[in-house]
C-alpha cells in the first residue's frame, strides 16, 4: 500500500524525532525515551519485545526502513477494520442520512426496541439521540463514552 507523500513525511519526521543521535537507527533506550515524551510507561521487557518483532535484521536496533513497514501495515490494518465498520454502519443506516437511529437498529438487528434504545444510548456520545459513524466506530473498536 502505497502512503501518501504527506505521511511518510510524517513518518520521517516522527522517526527522525525518535534517532536522538542520528545515527539511523533506533535502539531500545530511544524507543523508551520516545515513548515516555507521550505519556506511555514500558517496561524495558516490553520494548524489547517490541523492538523483536520489527527488528528483521536482527542487529537490536529499529532502522527507518523497519520502521516505515510498521507504520504502514498498522495504517493498513486501521482502513480494513473502518471499511469493515462502514459496511456493517452502512447495512444498518437504512435511510441513508449518515445516522442510525432507534427504528434501524430494530430493523436491521432484529432486536427489541428496549435493546436498540441501550445500543444506541451505549454509542450517543454526543446525545442527539442519534448515531453517527464515529459513535458507532468507537463502539466497533471497544471504546465508547
Amino acid at each position: 500500500m502505497e502512503l501518501p507523500k504527506e505521511a511518510r513525511d510524517a513518518i520521517k519526521k516522527t522517526y527522525r524525532a525518535m534517532d536522538e543521535n542520528g545515527d539511523g537507527r533506533v535502539s531500545v533506550a530511544e524507543v523508551r525515551r520516545a515513548s515516555k515524551r507521550i505519556g506511555i510507561e514500558f517496561s524495558m521487557d516490553q520494548i524489547k519485545q517490541m523492538m523483536g518483532e520489527l527488528d528483521d535484521n536482527g542487529d537490536g536496533y529499529i532502522n527507518y526502513p523497519e520502521f516505515e513497514r510498521m507504520i504502514t501495515e498498522f495504517i493498513h490494518e486501521d482502513t480494513e477494520e473502518v471499511n469493515a465498520a462502514r459496511k456493517i454502519f452502512q447495512s444498518m443506516d437504512v435511510d441513508g442520512d449518515g445516522k442510525v437511529t432507534i427504528p434501524e437498529i430494530v430493523s436491521s438487528l432484529n432486536v427489541s426496541k428496549a435493546e436498540a434504545k441501550e445500543l444506541l444510548e451505549e454509542a450517543d456520545t454526543n446525545k442527539d439521540g442519534k448515531m453517527s459513524f464515529e459513535e458507532f466506530l468507537n463502539v466497533y473498536r471497544g471504546h465508547t463514552g
